[in-house]
């Protein structure tokens, strides 16, 4: 299969206050094409596509009314539509799904000696239009999204620090779910940190796993998944941070694409274990560096490995300033070997691991203007993502910032 990809980006924002409150807006669209190469296992479809567009507008709101109290507030607006297409012999076939999306969240923070207390609320609604060839499928279907959450990080001296809080979803057509977590952290020195936790999750299906034209699968349910945490934190000096977190989810009605009815189903139960290193270590007087690894063990209700789930990933981040005006980082990630799907025969096969590297740099111009670059898959390496769909070679991009005004020092951030 072929698959591009075209997308605007664009921010603008206004700091004020000496706390750093801020204002902002951005816009991004984005544009993608796909070329299914199989219907099934030795049937090819050459005209079988897949096209996307998508407009977003969002508003974030930081703003600081005291030293110890802050909120949070943002409303977006996402319009989209998506088109299936296969011409290549009657009877055609097409489909086009135009979806709209708008979102509003609340969060305040409060600290107040010992603890420090979030709460706010959520609220999401989406719409889909479904029509084909063969008629209209879905006319102004909507789903609603109503939570609100609370946490505490509650000090217990200086040693214990215990973090209790709860999520509430309510999901139109699906119901309502309670999401607890519960972290406790115990500090034996300065330069030891202990820590156990245990959650639930809830994730209702997306639009486009729910709309998507010719995929999507209205009957999917919410996944729910429950995670039990053990972790340790060491440092070693004032810049040199070790972290270990062994980790392990039990996940219900798992949603992942099934390619012998080429649509999105739930699975049932899955399994996922695993384990993270991670350290950080300063370089220079502002740069840093951050290696991490994962290990991961996972299995579905019959105990296949679940797909695209690599049994060892990692990454390298090396950032910080090169000179007074020019600043950068250079990113390494490296994907193992996993299970997939074969896109000719639809069997389970091996995917390849691979390497990456992605440099981002930001130069000051002055009085405020930065002008930033971008290079992706810098070393122009041929790999797949996804077994079928070749990954894009090199990308460059480029943009400018302007700070009009600045809530502290001013650093640059690529």
């Amino acid at each position: 299969g072929d698959f591009s990809n075209r997308q605007l980006l664009a921010s603008a924002g206004w700091s004020f206050g000496d706390r750093g409150s801020r204002i902002g807006v951005l816009v991004q669209a984005l544009e993608t094409e796909t070329g299914i190469p199989f219907a099934s296992p030795g049937l090819p479809t050459p005209e079988r596509r897949q096209q996307g567009e998508q407009v977003l507008l969002a508003l974030p709101i930081s703003f600081w009314l005291s030293d110890s109290w802050h909120l949070e507030l943002m409303a977006s607006h996402r319009g989209g539509s998506f088109d299936f297409s296969d011409l290549s012999e009657p009877p055609f076939s097409i489909s086009v799904t135009d979806t709209e999306s708008m979102q509003a969240r609340f969060a305040s923070t409060h600290r107040a000696a010992a603890h420090e207390l979030s709460w706010g609320a959520e609220w999401r609604l989406d719409e889909v239009t479904d029509t084909s060839n063969f008629g209209t499928n879905l006319e102004n279907e909507t789903t609603e999204i109503r939570s609100v959450f609370a946490q505490d990080v509650w000090r217990l001296g200086t040693a214990l620090r215990l973090l209790a809080g709860a999520r509430w979803d309510d999901a139109d057509p699906w119901g309502s779910e309670l999401s607890p977590r519960a972290d406790l952290a115990w500090r034996p020195s300065e330069a030891l940190e202990l820590r156990v936790g245990h959650g639930k999750a809830y994730r209702p299906p997306s639009l486009g796993e729910l709309y998507y034209p010719f995929s999507g699968n209205p009957e999917l349910t919410p996944e729910t998944s429950s995670s039990t945490d053990l972790g340790l934190a060491f440092s070693s000096g004032r810049a040199s941070v070790w972290r270990a977190t062994i980790f392990a989810t039990e996940l219900d009605n798992l949603i992942e694409f099934d390619f012998a009815s080429f649509t999105n189903l739930n699975r049932g139960a899955a399994t996922i274990r695993g384990a993270e290193l991670s350290w950080e270590e300063g370089v220079g007087r502002r740069g840093s560096s951050f290696v991490q690894v994962t290990v991961l063990d996972t299995e579905d209700a019959i105990g296949v490995p679940l797909l695209r789930r690599p049994s060892w990933s990692g990454s390298w981040t090396v950032r910080g300033p090169v000179t007074d005006r020019l600043a950068g980082d250079l990113s390494l990630r490296y994907v193992g070997a996993r299970d997939d799907i074969d896109p000719t025969t639809f069997e389970r096969a091996r995917a390849g691991s691979f390497v990456t590297a992605d440099l981002a740099v930001a130069w000051g111009l002055g009085r405020g203007l930065e002008l930033t670059g971008r290079v992706l898959n810098l070393a122009d390496e041929a790999y797949e993502e996804v077994l079928g769909y070749p990954a894009p070679g090199r990308r460059y991009l480029a943009g400018l910032r302007l700070r009009l005004a600045a809530a502290g020092p001013a650093t640059s951030n690529p």
